[in-house]
């Protein structure tokens, strides 16, 4: 056996062999890495942190945000102001005084019968004038002064009384539209030689509606079964009301709608001259019996989904109704787009009473009787009524005075 042939050591190094056993084999590595040094970390104070801060790199970096931060501000108000100007303005145009005016349906049979009481008489229509004109009413539908089988020749005969009334609307700033939808139009038509169409030669018509015109009338109604209700005979009569018509002061025509379903005008060709100016619907059917709750939403739902039109809406209830419905069909009528046309009530004329009433002599007997009549409902109702017309007086009004600068640009 060689020598140390147990002695598995190298040197100095001990060995892992037999001496050792199985308990003296190496459990550490050969090269133990010096321990790393613990780093305590503290907060920077005070005077390092001025010291850091006020450094030249901060000062470049906070220097590039401050100039980042106004040149973002000047591009995005840049920006802004391009957009505003370079945006198309939409086209404004003035409202006219039919799209301004609430329209009140007024029948001549009960100021004709005031005024033959006399001088008293005049001088109470003239009061209920001033009075209307005070609640907001723009404009008169004056019904029942036409009427059917009346001769071609009446058309031009005013009565007196009818005359005073228009005279007097006129001194209360009061516009008075004529309706026509019970006159026999076809008479007239047919005293020219036309008992089929209407015709450009059809003298009597245009000296009736000159003579109107010329009484102080600022338009005609016509229902669309009528048989001006077309092209020819609208044109003809646009040629009339031209001769009549001034800036602020144009005359109109109005079309009632006695469908559903707006009737076609009776054309052959198309032309750019407003045939029509005011389209008067109701709101509720056309029955005999009052509708029910379905039937009114239904009615009221269709009409508000009706595609607007290049013609001016008016609307109206129509139909029949209970107080209470027509109370809340008035106010969504002050709502809704265009110039709502008032039925006439019982309530006004109470409320009218009462208010010639202050300027009376017995005014005081007069006063205590009309409000014995007049219960807190007819009051509400007018109070009600003055207050939704004024209000959409200065709807219009704030509309008139955005259009006003744009115009003037």
């Amino acid at each position: 056996m060689p020598m140390n042939a147990a002695d598995t050591s190298y040197g100095s190094v001990p060995g892992t062999g037999l001496l050792g056993g199985g308990g003296s084999m190496e459990t550490s590595p050969l090269l133990e890495p010096d321990p790393e040094p613990v780093q305590h970390w503290r907060p920077l104070s005070k005077q390092q942190l001025e010291a850091a801060a006020g450094g030249p790199g901060w000062r470049k970096v906070r220097h590039y945000l401050v100039l980042t931060v106004w040149l973002a501000c000047i591009v995005m108000f840049s920006v802004a102001v391009g957009i505003i100007v370079l945006s198309p303005r939409p086209s404004a145009t003035c409202l006219r005084w039919w799209q301004k005016s609430l329209f009140y349906q007024l029948q001549a049979d009960l100021y004709m019968e005031t005024q033959a009481q006399g001088p008293q008489g005049a001088t109470e229509v003239s009061e209920q004038l001033a009075h209307l004109r005070s609640l907001g009413i723009g404009a008169l539908i004056l019904e029942g002064v036409f009427h059917k089988g009346m001769s071609s020749s009446n058309f031009t005969d005013a009565p007196t009384q009818i005359q005073l009334l228009l005279m007097e609307s006129n001194k209360a700033n009061l516009k008075v539209v004529m309706d026509l939808c019970e006159a026999d139009l076809l008479e007239l038509y047919a005293a020219a030689g036309h008992s089929d169409m209407p015709s450009n030669h059809s003298t009597p018509v245009q000296d009736a509606l000159r003579f109107w015109l010329g009484q102080g009338v600022a338009g005609f109604l016509i229902c669309d079964t009528d048989v001006a209700y077309s092209e020819e005979a609208l044109l003809e009569w646009r040629g009339v009301l031209q001769e009549f018509s001034t800036r602020g002061e144009e005359r109109i025509v109005m079309v009632k709608q006695t469908s559903d379903i707006p009737r076609p005008l009776n054309s052959s060709s198309q032309s750019n001259v407003t045939l029509v100016n005011v389209v008067l619907r109701s709101i509720l059917p056309n029955s005999r019996s009052p509708p029910s709750f379905q039937e009114v939403a239904e009615a009221i739902e269709k009409h508000l989904q009706i595609k607007e039109e290049d013609t001016w809406p008016s609307w109206t209830v129509g139909g029949e109704a209970s107080h209470e419905l027509k109370r809340l069909l008035f106010v969504l009528l002050i709502t809704m787009p265009g110039s709502p046309a008032i039925q006439h009530d019982e309530d006004f004329e109470v409320f009218q009473r009462e208010f010639m009433s202050k300027n009376s002599p017995n005014k005081d007997i007069i006063r205590s009787y009309t409000y014995k009549n007049m219960d807190k409902t007819k009051r509400a109702n007018v109070a009600l009524f003055n207050i939704l017309s004024h209000s959409k007086a200065i709807e219009e009004a704030l509309i008139a005075s955005l259009s006003e600068p744009r115009m003037g640009s």
